[in-house]
């Protein structure tokens, strides 16, 4: 039996090990040169022992790659199969710029929309009948140009962020979720998610059977403010968790835009205070990308 370097770090997710070990042993690989060998068991053992000792980090006794059954490497293979790892070319060159990048991301639908210029659009889950006009005349836009839209599934404006993109002819979006690719949350986007599945693309930072926890959606926000230049913010009230992606973008030196809207409204309240601290108010949609096209032309698109 050996193991493929993804088989490897499959393995040790479903140890539930840390980022730090995960990049550590692939760090331990690259230094000894073995990123392309396929390893037996005892090797990689080896490789997870000097992790161990470079960190000096504890790891459960159960975390034994001699322990391997047969069966087991089936389902590794098959993970690894579906996921993409720090390095690889798919793996998108705008995250090695973010807060710890993902060492190893599962995925279903059409990969190849990494390659593509991407734009993240995101707000509240209290969407407004404005709020839903705005977005889709923003997605609308977007898919005009062939652009991909970027978002998390969740309620509100990230799911008619996605259902947009599906009604357009020319719409593609990627929806990043905070869980594994086995669940459907909330489970009032479960056909949104079955659908993109089929001819969009679905990312997700854990193993299938993953649930969703509280602070996986921090960490969702991290790649979804990470993956385009620019962040899109329709809607958000002063405490949403979109400001958290907005605030993320910011931290990355990405453009972000946000939609103003009357002082008084409670879900606008974080988009001009965003505007305020320095963000792109969108005041008409023409202007809007003409500025986006500036930005992926710097990008080489």
């Amino acid at each position: 039996m050996k193991l493929k370097i993804k088989e490897q770090l499959v393995f040790l997710k479903a140890k539930n090990v840390s980022h730090k070990v995960l990049a550590t042993y692939l760090e331990v690989i690259m230094d000894d040169r073995l990123l392309r060998e396929e390893l037996e068991p005892q090797e990689c053992q080896r490789i997870l022992i000097e992790v161990k000792q470079r960190k000096q980090v504890k790891l459960a006794a159960e975390i034994n790659f001699n322990h391997i059954r047969t069966t087991e490497l089936t389902t590794l293979t098959q993970l690894a199969q579906h996921s993409i790892m720090i390095g690889e070319y798919h793996y998108p060159m705008l995250w090695y710029h973010t807060a710890q990048p993902p060492i190893l991301v599962f995925y279903r639908g059409d990969i190849e929309l990494l390659r593509e210029p991407k734009v993240s659009v995101i707000g509240t889950r209290q969407i407004t009948t404005y709020g839903k006009l705005v977005t889709r005349e923003i997605i609308e836009a977007l898919s005009k140009e062939a652009w991909v839209s970027v978002s998390g599934l969740a309620l509100g404006v990230d799911a008619s962020v996605h259902e947009y993109s599906l009604e357009h002819p020319n719409g593609r979006s990627i929806a990043i979720i905070p869980c594994g690719l086995d669940y459907y949350y909330p489970r009032a986007n479960k056909y949104i998610q079955k659908r993109m599945e089929q001819q969009d693309l679905i990312l997700s930072e854990y193993l299938p059977n993953i649930k969703p926890m509280k602070h996986h959606f921090v960490l969702r926000n991290r790649l979804v403010a990470g993956l385009s230049k620019a962040t899109i913010v329709i809607e958000a009230a002063q405490k949403s968790g979109s400001l958290i992606t907005a605030n993320y973008a910011l931290q990355y030196n990405r453009e972000v835009f946000a939609v103003p809207g009357r002082i008084t409204d409670e879900q606008s309240r974080g988009c001009n205070d965003l505007i305020q601290i320095g963000a792109t108010p969108i005041l008409d949609i023409p202007s809007m990308i003409d500025e986006l096209r500036g930005i992926f032309q710097m990008q080489g698109y």
